[in-house]
C-alpha cells in the first residue's frame, strides 16, 4: 500500500500546482488484499465541490465497456451472433456508403463566387457489417473530429462546423464510412450503433437495459450510473455532478468550460459509445466483477473472449500504426504490441529494445508491469481504467478535464498504473 500512498502525495501536489482539479481513484486485486480508494481536490470550481467516489463523471468512451457487456449478454442469450450481418436491424447503418478519399487530380476552381462544396464521392459498401465489427471498431465508422474530410461532410449536412454537433445517432454519426468493413481499425461511433442494435433487437431502450442487466446484478443504484442524469431530480444541479475543466493554454491554469460535458442537455438518445454518466465507485464494481469472473454480468467463457485480441491482421496493423501518434488515446501507451478485445484495447507485449552493445536478445528498459492480455481504455475527459487478469488487478482513475491526453494528467495515469501493480505485488522484471 506504500506505493499508492506515495502516489496520493503526488496527486496532492499536482492539485496544489493546478495541474489537475481533482482526482478519484479505485484499485482492487483478485485476492481482496488490495482494496483501495482515494479522492482529493474538486469536481467543480464554481461553485466549488469536492470530488468523491460518488461524484458523477462524464465517462465518454468509458461507456464503451458497459455497452459491449450488454451486447455480449445478447450473444449469450442467442439473440445475436458476433458474425451475422446486423444491417437488417439498423436501416440507418445499412444506408451509409463508403467515402472515397479526395481526388488528387481535382482542378481547383478559379471562380471568386462562393459556391457550395461538391458532394462527397462515395462507393457502395461491399461487405456486411457484423456485431464483431461494431464492437472492435472495424466497421469503417469514424468519429468526424478524427477526419478532416468527414468534418467537411458533416458540416455540409448539418450547417454546423462543430464536429460534435447532434443530439441523436443520426445527427451525430450517420455519415459515410471511411473504409470497407473489417479492413481497418478506426476509432468511431461503432459502439453507439451497437447500442442502437440492442434497442432494435430487444425493444428495450439502452438505459433501461443497462439498469436491469448491469446495475441490478451488481447492486448499483440508478442514481450512480445512467445515460440521462437530467432525468434524475437534483442530480445535475447538485454537488455530486462533476464539471469539465479546461487547461488555459496561455495562463496554464484551469477554467470551467460550459460547452463540454453537457451533452445530457440536448441528447435524446442513449449513445452506447459515449453517453454514460457514473460514479467511479459504480464503475469500479463492473471492473471488479470482470476481474473476479463472478458470473454476475457475463459467463466465464465470454470473459475469456473479451480479453483476447479480435482484429484481423490488416486491422491490427492499422491499429498499431495509429498508436505511433496516439493523440486520441487516453492512458499510457508504452511501446509494444496491441490488439482490440471486446471492451477495450488489449496489451500483447512490450517492444524489445536492443542493448547498448547491440548484443544479446535485448534489454527490457524500465518497469514492465503489464501482463499479456491486460485490457484498458478511458474517456476524453481523462478518465481511465484497466483490468489485468493475469496480474490479478484492476484500477480506475477519475477526473474531468481537457485537453485529451493532457501532459500533466497523462503522467499521473502512468504513475497510478505503476503504483497499483506495486501495491498488488505484480511488478515485473
Amino acid at each position: 500500500m506504500a506505493a499508492l500512498q506515495e502516489f496520493e502525495s503526488t496527486v496532492e501536489t499536482a492539485i496544489k500546482d493546478n495541474l489537475v482539479p481533482g482526482v478519484t481513484l479505485f484499485a482492487k486485486d483478485r485476492t481482496g488484499k488490495l482494496s483501495h480508494t482515494f479522492s482529493s481536490g474538486l469536481s467543480s470550481l464554481s461553485p466549488p465541490h469536492p470530488i468523491t467516489q460518488e461524484t458523477i463523471l462524464t465517462l465518454a468512451s468509458g461507456s464503451k465497456l458497459l455497452t459491449t457487456i450488454c451486447l455480449l449478454q445478447l450473444v449469450e442469450r442467442g439473440l445475436l451472433s458476433l458474425d451475422e450481418d446486423v444491417t437488417p436491424h439498423l436501416p440507418l447503418l445499412a444506408s451509409l456508403p463508403v467515402l472515397l478519399p479526395p481526388s488528387a487530380t481535382t482542378t481547383p476552381s478559379t471562380s471568386t463566387t462562393p459556391s457550395a462544396p461538391p458532394p462527397p464521392a462515395t462507393t457502395p459498401r461491399t461487405a456486411p457489417i457484423t456485431l464483431r465489427h461494431l464492437l472492435t471498431h472495424t466497421s469503417g465508422l469514424t468519429y468526424p473530429f478524427l477526419s478532416p474530410q468527414l468534418c467537411v461532410v458533416k458540416a455540409s449536412a448539418t450547417g454546423s462546423p462543430n464536429p460534435f454537433y447532434g443530439s441523436t445517432l443520426r445527427e451525430k454519426y450517420a455519415y459515410p464510412l471511411l473504409a470497407q468493413p473489417g479492413i481497418e481499425f478506426r476509432m468511431g461511433p461503432s459502439v453507439d450503433f451497437a447500442g442502437a442494435l440492442l434497442e432494435s433487437v430487444t425493444g428495450v431502450d439502452l438505459d433501461t437495459y443497462l439498469q436491469n442487466n448491469i446495475l441490478e446484478p451488481l447492486g448499483i443504484s440508478g442514481k450512480e450510473m445512467t445515460f440521462f442524469p437530467n432525468r434524475i431530480t437534483g442530480l445535475v444541479d447538485g454537488d455530486r455532478f462533476a464539471r469539465v475543466l479546461v487547461r488555459d493554454e496561455k495562463e496554464g491554469g484551469l477554467r470551467r468550460d460550459d460547452t463540454m460535458g453537457k451533452a445530457y442537455e440536448t441528447t435524446t438518445q442513449a449513445l452506447g459509445g459515449e453517453g454514460v454518466y457514473a460514479s467511479l465507485s459504480a464503475y469500479g464494481r463492473v471492473l471488479e466483477s470482470l476481474l473476479a469472473d463472478d458470473g454476475r454480468l457475463v459467463k466465464s467463457e465470454t470473459v475469456e473472449v473479451m480479453f483476447k485480441g479480435q482484429l484481423s491482421r490488416e486491422a491490427k496493423e492499422s491499429l498499431n500504426n495509429q498508436l505511433e501518434n496516439p493523440g486520441w488515446v487516453v492512458g499510457p501507451v508504452p511501446r509494444g504490441r496491441y490488439d482490440w478485445g471486446f471492451g477495450g484495447m488489449v496489451f500483447e507485449g512490450y517492444e524489445e529494445e536492443e542493448d547498448v552493445e547491440g548484443q544479446g536478445k535485448g534489454e527490457k528498459k524500465g518497469r514492465r508491469n503489464r501482463k499479456k492480455g491486460m485490457m484498458y481504455w478511458g474517456g476524453m475527459f481523462n478518465m481511465t481504467w484497466f483490468i489485468d487478469r493475469e496480474a490479478g488487478v484492476c484500477g480506475a482513475f477519475g477526473t474531468q478535464m481537457l485537453p485529451v491526453r493532457d501532459a500533466g494528467v497523462s503522467k499521473l495515469h502512468e504513475m497510478f498504473e505503476e503504483a497499483v501493480y506495486k501495491a498488488a505485488g505484480g511488478v515485473g522484471a
